[in-house]
């Protein structure tokens, strides 16, 4: 009976373990697998984001790969003109309120130069993007004050404000119920309410022994505090490239010690043993009494009796190397959220296929950033900016709700890029217009153009040539081909 009873249990724990995870097993596959459990998502962070944010940085100082994706980052998503506004205001009888557009867009485009954008007059408003979007990658977040009133022509400037400044150390809970988590005062809906900055008027925000830090506070109105939130309790970032930092920094010494393999190899260097009491005077001797002795190319020494050469020979490591290196840098690639070939800047044994599948990929991740800057940036920064004309009467009296709605809900114009094949992609785009699966507008702005845009420039161009007395094609057309006779043909077949 008891033995039944044992076996029952057996077989009933046995089920039990099978129907668990394969992840949870305590194994010796897992034994250095450390896990702290039950930690919230600022928990976690609290004791290690500065840690981290300290390497990053390091990293994009002083590692090629880093510093060549950061670069890739700011071309491909901002580029060298920026995301730009683009206004469609229309007149309640469908017709283009021109005047209108041309002047909003005129003023925005006036704004953002650096005297105006930036408090300090370091950032136009597409440097400023710049240096958002890599505070983001870089840091884990970027943080940006929006100051009302500021002295310039439209009482509106930004500042970006290093994240280090937003206390990492202040973690406590207020007598009104809100909590300061890292800096950032919270109510009970998590929602940020206000920022604790350390002073850094001052120009420094290293602590000193037995000092407060002072510190100013910003209502969450003024700030703009963009990070991806990998949990939804989290309150500071994380830099992109966390999960990549170890294997880059591992990387880059690997590359030290193959260099620092490859010189010792190219200087052959040798000693000399002597045997009883035979001496080897050899040709001089350094400061610590080593024997030198001078060798040329193509000449042999004679060596006393007794005297033996030993070289010695340190073998350089970098057989496996490019295999080694790519494999590290297929790995950090991901961590960046980038194609390998464009993060290590290899072209090597790609075609047309393969290129154009991680140009795609790539593509579709820039344009997910260049969203990120429109709805955490240039959005709410472009609504603070109209606030602000209405105070100075910047707007005309006349403006309709109808057309004022339009004018809140703009079109931003982002960057594009070139075809990897433009013939091969212009016939394919023909072919999508043709089939109707694509439209002439989508087509355009893939191509970080605007369709409007683009025919008024055709437009435009066509009045200006024929005003000219040229042919507005610019092309003559070609004569057809005579067509050839049935037995013409039969003949060159037969041939």
């Amino acid at each position: 009976m008891w033995s039944r009873m044992m076996n029952f249990f057996s077989k009933k724990t046995e089920h039990m373990s099978v129907r668990r995870y394969d992840a949870a097993q305590h194994n010796n596959f897992t034994a250095d697998w450390k896990l702290s459990t039950n930690q919230s998502a600022d928990e976690v962070l609290r004791y290690s984001i500065k840690t981290i944010i300290e390497r990053s940085r390091d990293l994009a100082r002083n590692n090629d790969y880093v510093r060549w994706a950061l670069r890739l980052l700011k071309s491909n998503v901002v580029g060298h003109a920026g995301i730009k506004l683009q206004l469609r205001v229309k007149k309640r009888n469908g017709s283009i309120n021109q005047v209108l557009n041309n002047q909003i867009e005129k003023h925005w485009k006036d704004w953002a130069n650096k005297q105006y954008c930036d408090v300090s007059g370091h950032y136009s408003l597409i440097e400023f993007q710049k240096a958002f979007l890599v505070n983001r990658v870089r840091d884990g977040e970027a943080i940006v004050r929006i100051v009302r009133n500021f002295n310039n022509p439209y009482r509106i400037a930004l500042q970006l404000i290093e994240n280090d400044y937003l206390d990492y150390d202040l973690n406590t809970t207020l007598s009104n119920g809100n909590s300061i988590i890292m800096g950032v005062e919270r109510d009970e809906w998590l929602r940020p309410v206000n920022y604790h900055f350390i002073d850094f008027r001052g120009g420094t925000i290293s602590k000193t022994a037995g000092v407060a830090r002072k510190h100013f506070v910003l209502p969450a109105s003024d700030i703009i505090h963009s990070y991806r939130r990998d949990r939804p309790t989290q309150t500071r970032g994380v830099p992109r490239y966390v999960s990549s930092v170890t294997r880059l920094r591992q990387l880059g010494s690997y590359e030290d010690a193959t260099l620092i393999s490859a010189r010792a190899e190219s200087g052959k260097m040798g000693f000399f043993v002597s045997e009883g009491d035979n001496r080897y005077g050899g040709d001089d001797i350094d400061s610590d009494g080593n024997l030198i002795s001078e060798a040329s190319p193509g000449t042999f020494e004679q060596l006393p009796a007794g005297v033996k050469f030993q070289a010695w020979e340190p073998q350089n490591p970098n057989a496996n190397m490019p295999d080694f290196v790519r494999s590290m840098q297929r790995g950090a690639a991901c961590g960046m959220e980038m194609s390998y070939n464009l993060f290590a800047n290899d072209r090597e044994n790609v075609n047309y296929s393969s290129i154009r599948d991680g140009a795609l990929i790539d593509r579709d991740l820039f344009r997910e950033d260049q969203q990120t800057l429109i709805e955490d940036l240039l959005f709410p920064v472009y609504l603070e900016w109209l606030k602000m004309q209405d105070l100075t009467g910047f707007f005309p009296t006349t403006l309709s709700s109808f057309e004022r709605e339009q004018v809140d809900n703009p079109t931003w114009n982002t960057r594009g890029w070139a075809w990897i094949d433009p013939q091969r992609e212009v016939n394919a785009s023909i072919s999508a217009i043709d089939a109707k699966l694509k439209s002439r507008t989508r087509i355009i702005a893939e191509g970080g153009d605007d369709f409007h845009d683009t025919i008024d420039e055709l437009t435009m161009e066509k009045d200006y040539i024929e005003e000219s007395g040229l042919n507005p094609s610019l092309v003559e057309e070609e004569e057809p081909e005579e067509e050839k006779p049935e037995e013409d043909e039969e003949k060159e077949n037969e041939d």
